[in-house]
């Protein structure tokens, strides 16, 4: 629940799993429930598929990515990055606050 007065911003998220489909359906899972647990709403979902990685993330060549765009507050971010940093089913992800 947003207070009056907090600062509401869209971000967007990039997510590269392991390619093994229990990989990706459990990280899934994961960054759907952390966000919504600091209280962010999806606003968009994008499945760019499986690809090659420029150089081994944790001995892993290939990666799937996916692609979210997340209205939320800035500490929720903050929570959230938390939360995904030691994910066993994330190799790499970024989140940046989408221009307006």
């Amino acid at each position: 629940m947003l207070a009056f007065g907090t600062v509401v911003r869209v971000y967007e998220a990039t997510f590269i799993f392991k390619p093994e489909a229990d990989s990706v359906n459990r990280g899934q899972v994961l960054v759907k429930e952390v966000f919504a647990k600091a209280g962010g709403t999806f606003l968009a979902e994008e499945d760019m598929g499986e690809r090659a990685l420029a150089y081994a993330i944790k001995k892993v060549e290939r990666g799937r990515y996916f692609h979210y765009e997340v209205e939320s507050e800035p500490t929720a971010i903050l929570d959230a990055d938390r939360a995904l940093q030691l994910a066993p089913d994330i190799l790499k992800y970024l989140i940046v606050r989408k221009e307006a």
